[in-house]
């Protein structure tokens, strides 16, 4: 306890702890502030979707029984279309999005669903990016903090713990006090870790107090803290080389710069050379010719069409309904196209089997999927979401198809019978999760152990501190 005791007044009188204090307090509580916003605010636009497509259910409701009083004249092509009625399929963000945005801001969150040029390869035409500069630079959120700048203060705190004694001459002093010259340095570096590790603790009780979901948050914040045990551990490993305050900093720095840009930048690299993604030309120059066909054979198309599903038998004195028509055609182009989706979507699922495997060269890589799997705004739930939509596309079709083909009119009761997207949270994906939190445990045991070995190494270079021997020691 006096080792502890005289080890926290030395770090607490050391301007670099106490600026890292402030400076780590500060980008906490902005992370923080940040991530709450943008989760309230992606939330209040799906929320605003949601809530249009009930007010013009409404509003249809209304239509109808107003033109059924006779107070206004029956449009045709109005609310009792099938045609027109449609639905917007929204979800919300990720359970944990305040705390790691993931690819939330580039990704769509709804989709209009309806009859009318509706196909599933372009559901989510209507889907609009921010401005290209802030989606370049990325969202200042506490998984940005934790991966990337977190490591910083961790080496910076902890490279020259050792050097700095050993180069004002106090480390003779220090050891000619007492054996135990590793445990106290140990007690230092730990001390000096403890910014970092308060840092994860406001994090964690801020999320609790958002009620975020306990399992989800238990994995984000146990992948956190064996990341940053490594680093504290890696920081440790540094500050015990027998070697000058400036040569520590280079290693530390290039160390962090290999860690969390350039391995993680490789890894995708040599991804896209392995499997490259799929090319989005290919798609379009494919949709674009079938169109153009599909729209110089559209009385075809509805017989074809028509002759295929017999419960559509009713079509055929409808030759001239261009609903029947443009809708028969949309099928045909997703017929057509199918064969060119199903290749993307191998491409890609194999792009995506290969940056999971390469993403181990990198600790980093690996937290950050952690991170945004167990925040639910990582690539399955994105998967989960456009299959939910898409079933929810062939479900509305399947729904309101027959009446187009059949000429049948929307009633009040027909609106109110319409389906409604709900978005079903996926489970959190535990065995996926495995194996990189074993990863990072086993990562950061055996850096830490390493750690300890090289902090060990201190006393027996001094051999208990008798000057005589250590005056010949490379520590000194």
């Amino acid at each position: 306890m006096t080792m502890f005791a005289g080890e926290w007044r030395i770090t607490s009188r050391e301007p670099i702890f106490r600026w890292a204090c402030v400076l780590v307090l500060l980008l906490t509580v902005t992370c923080l502030w940040n991530g709450q916003r943008f989760e309230t605010q992606r939330n209040t636009q799906a929320q605003a979707e949601i809530t249009r497509s009930i007010e013009k259910r409404q509003f249809a409701k209304e239509t109808l029984r107003r033109e059924a009083a006779g107070l206004v004249p029956v449009n045709p092509w109005g609310a009792s279309e099938p045609n027109v009625a449609d639905w917007n399929a929204a979800r919300s963000s990720g359970p944990l999005a305040a705390l790691s945005f993931g690819r939330e801001d580039i990704e769509p969150f709804s989709a209009n669903v309806s009859l009318f040029m509706v196909r599933a390869d372009n559901l989510f035409r209507k889907h609009e990016f921010g401005s290209p500069l802030a989606l370049a630079a990325g969202r200042f959120d506490v998984g940005f903090l934790v991966v990337l700048l977190l490591p910083l203060f961790v080496l910076a705190l902890t490279y020259n713990v050792v050097a700095e004694e050993r180069e004002t001459g106090r480390l003779r002093l220090v050891a000619i006090q007492g054996p135990r010259l590793g445990a106290r340095f140990g007690v230092r570096l730990a001390l000096r870790l403890s910014p970092v590790l308060v840092s994860l603790s406001v994090i964690g009780v801020t999320a609790v107090f958002w009620n975020a979901p306990i399992d989800r948050l238990a994995i984000w914040l146990v992948a956190a803290l064996l990341y940053l045990v490594f680093w504290g551990a890696l920081g440790a490993s540094i500050a015990s080389l027998p070697w000058r305050q400036e040569a520590l900093a280079l290693t530390a720095a290039g160390v962090w710069l290999a860690v969390v840009v350039l391995l993680p930048a490789s890894a995708v690299a040599s991804a896209n050379v392995i499997a490259p993604t799929p090319a989005s030309f290919d798609l379009i120059n494919t949709v674009r010719e079938a169109s153009n066909r599909a729209n110089q054979r559209i009385d075809e198309n509805l017989d074809g069409y028509v002759s295929e599903h017999p419960e559509l038998q009713d079509a055929g004195a409808n030759n001239e309904y261009w609903p029947a028509k443009l809708y028969a055609s949309q099928r045909i182009v997703e017929d057509e196209i199918a064969p060119v989706i199903a290749e993307q979507l191998r491409r890609q699922e194999r792009h995506n089997l290969w940056v999971d495997r390469l993403r181990f060269i990198s600790p980093a890589a690996v937290l950050d999927q952690v991170l945004t799997d167990a925040a639910g705004t990582g690539r399955l739930r994105q998967q989960a979401y456009v299959e939910q939509a898409q079933l929810f596309l062939d479900r509305w079709g399947k729904t309101l198809s027959p009446m187009i083909f059949q000429r049948t009119r929307l009633g009040i009761d027909d609106i109110d019978r319409l389906p409604r997207f709900e978005f079903v949270e996926p489970d959190v994906p535990t065995a996926r999760l495995l194996s990189p939190l074993a990863y990072l445990a086993l990562l950061a045991a055996g850096m830490l152990g390493f750690a300890v070995a090289r902090l060990r190494g201190l006393d027996r270079s001094f051999d208990g501190g008798r000057a005589t021997q250590a005056t010949h020691s490379p520590w000194m």
